[in-house]
C-alpha cells in the first residue's frame, strides 16, 4: 500500500568458520539499500543467528525486496532465514 510502514524483520548468520570476508547480507526496499550486515566472522561453534529488524514505507503498489550476499564470491555464502514483512500503519485515503 503506497504510504503504508511495514515492519520487516529477518535472521541473519555467518557460516560457522569462516572469515568476515565470506559473509555479509545486503538488503534493499525498491532498490534502495536499508540494511548491510557488515563483514561477520563465522564462528567455530554453532550456528549464530541475529535478529535484525527495520522500518520501510512503500511508494508504489509493488516494492521488490531483495537480499544480496556481498561476500566473497565462493558459493558458500551467508544464511537468511525466518523473513517477515508486517504492515504497521497506513495513510488514509480522503
Amino acid at each position: 500500500t503506497p504510504g503504508a510502514t511495514y515492519q520487516v524483520s529477518y535472521a541473519f548468520a555467518p557460516r560457522p568458520n569462516t572469515p568476515a570476508s565470506d559473509n555479509r547480507v545486503e538488503m534493499r526496499w525498491g532498490g534502495v539499500v536499508e540494511n548491510d550486515t557488515g563483514n561477520v566472522a563465522g564462528g567455530g561453534g554453532p550456528i549464530a543467528w541475529t535478529t535484525i529488524n527495520d522500518t520501510v514505507i512503500a511508494t508504489t503498489t509493488t516494492t521488490r525486496i531483495q537480499f544480496t550476499d556481498m561476500g566473497t564470491a565462493n558459493s558458500l555464502g551467508s544464511f537468511v532465514d525466518d523473513f517477515t514483512l508486517v504492515k504497521i500503519s497506513c495513510t488514509p485515503t480522503p
